[in-house]
């Protein structure tokens, strides 16, 4: 995985700087709701 800056990284860390270091570095804690996964 990339560790780069992207628009979706900058935006998760906007809300929320542990989003972005969950997303990063362990992607397999991270839990979308069921909202977001409609919206992808």
């Amino acid at each position: 995985m990339t560790h780069g800056l992207s628009k979706s990284r900058l935006m998760d860390w906007r809300q929320c700087p542990r989003k972005l270091w969950l997303r990063t570095h362990r992607p397999e804690l991270v839990e979308d709701s069921a909202e977001t996964e409609t919206r992808l």
